[in-house]
């Protein structure tokens, strides 16, 4: 019995980790690759549904079946992380008026659209920066260091063009 739980935890780990990436790369528009995982995620879990469902009943194999789960789910996010490859876009809206000085010491680019609060009358700059997203949480970091108060939102971003002048 410990033999087929452990076969339901370790086969939980592969098929969850791999809906988890499939997750991501269809979010990308990755279709092609989506739909292969898809393939493989659903053969194992059809497997592993079957084995847990036909063996003689014991407290162990619902544990290894959720624990698989819950381990899987990490595995595809840690998995995701090493191919986090590609740009992320953050808009940064702020009324810190120097704000743009700590990016440029940080070779951060980014685009600047100067705003009036219609609720307050303040004035807040909106920053747009595309940046790799392995890079992402350092730079949510500095700006929070810089205007805790800061409204920072991120966009998963497949291209980024920019002609030159």
């Amino acid at each position: 019995m410990i033999l087929v739980a452990l076969k339901i935890f370790v086969a939980r780990i592969m098929d969850v980790s791999i809906g988890t990436v499939r997750t991501i790369f269809t979010v990308e528009d990755r279709k092609w690759l989506a739909t292969l995982l898809a393939f493989f995620e659903v053969f194992i879990w059809f497997h592993v549904a079957r084995e847990a469902i036909n063996v003689d009943y014991s407290p162990i194999v619902p544990f290894a079946y959720a624990g698989g789960y819950a381990t899987g789910t990490l595995v595809g996010i840690l998995i995701n992380e090493l191919l986090n490859h590609g740009k992320m876009m953050l808009t940064v809206i702020t009324a810190k008026l120097d704000i743009t000085s700590i990016l440029e010491k940080n070779n951060i680019m980014y685009s600047l659209v100067n705003l009036e609060n219609s609720y307050d009358k303040m004035e807040r700059k909106m920053l747009i920066l595309f940046i790799d997203k392995k890079k992402s949480g350092k730079t949510i970091s500095l700006i929070r260091k810089f205007d805790p108060q800061a409204v920072v939102t991120t966009t998963s971003t497949n291209i980024v063009e920019r002609k030159e002048l």
